[in-house]
């Protein structure tokens, strides 16, 4: 992003050396910071070639680069939990060169990788320690900075072993079409999606099977508001309702769109159990001491195992 003082000079792509080092001030304020700016088409700059590895501000002229300030990119709002928290991110138009997210590093290979892993800085997904220790060609570039050995290795053993949203997805499946499985197959599957869907919400598949269901929907705009119903066709059903012809309740305009939050589903579920599983499960909610949407869909397997 162009600072507003140097229209032109830089852009995104650029490769922008820091020779001196801003004060403490400058940088706790965003205030603007003094960089070298390559030409165009400039990938890299080979520092052994200068004494001591570092280039002067004469060195650096005669190869054409240009000195600018870079000041902070434009505010960013985040949005988050539906809607309901909104953040300002502020930040410098820079990125550091070897700087990488966990999807873009996939496939790279590094000469040297150092990582902290300690109380304060440790990885928490099985993917980063798969990532952080598959950079590098030989196991010795790889630096592990932080704790005692004992307490990396089994910080890093008890993150490989826990169990993943994609995990569970696939042991509540095995257990389905299992013959052996401990205990009966369950007549009725109940979904929290929550907690078993392993992808983004927006990315959830709707079942479109005319099987029969019961459902709760989450407004994405008032997370606490939460609405259960039944229908032959879920994902039909789900159409209506975010047009707001669902029902009276989910009519209004400021509630929608809805989220599809947990399910009960079988093969041939007729109106008169739907409307039985649907009131038993707002009665549960009536009666419930906590007004949280996730322990209302959590009712979810209760309403399933009375069933059952």
């Amino acid at each position: 992003m162009n600072d507003p003082d140097q229209l032109g000079r830089y852009n995104q792509s650029s490769l922008a050396l820091l020779l001196e080092l801003p004060p403490e001030q400058t940088v706790e304020h965003y205030h603007p910071i003094t960089m070298w700016i390559a030409p165009a088409g400039t990938t890299d700059l080979d520092l052994s070639s200068f004494p001591d590895g570092r280039p002067t501000p004469d060195n650096l002229k005669e190869l054409e680069w240009v000195n600018v300030k870079i000041g902070c990119a434009p505010e960013q709002i985040v949005v988050g939990c539906g809607g309901r928290i909104h953040a300002k991110r502020r930040q410098y138009a820079l990125k550091h060169r070897g700087a990488l997210t966990i999807n873009k590093a996939q496939g790279y290979t590094i000469n040297n990788v150092a990582v902290e892993i300690s109380p304060e800085s440790s990885p928490w997904e099985s993917g980063q320690v798969i990532v952080a220790l598959s950079r590098t060609r030989r196991a010795r570039d790889t630096i592990i900075v932080g704790q005692s050995r004992d307490w990396v290795k089994n910080k890093l053993w008890d993150v490989l072993c826990l169990p993943s949203q994609w995990t569970r997805f696939e042991e509540r499946i095995l257990a389905l079409i299992t013959l052996n499985q401990n205990g009966p197959v369950p007549l009725l599957l109940a979904r929290d999606y929550h907690c078993d869907y392993p992808f983004r919400v927006k990315d959830m598949l709707i079942p479109t099977k005319t099987v029969g269901y019961v459902y709760i929907l989450i407004s994405t705009r008032d997370g606490n508001f939460t609405y259960i119903g039944q229908s032959k066709n879920i994902s039909q059903r789900l159409d209506a309702h975010n047009r707001g012809h669902g029902a009276i309740d989910t009519a209004p305009i400021e509630l929608r769109p809805y989220a599809l939050a947990g399910l009960i589903s079988s093969v041939g579920l007729d109106a008169s159990v739907r409307m039985g599983l649907e009131q038993r499960w707002r009665v549960l909610r009536e009666q419930s001491i906590t007004d949280s949407p996730y322990r209302i869909v959590k009712l979810v397997e209760s309403v399933a195992q009375h069933h059952n």
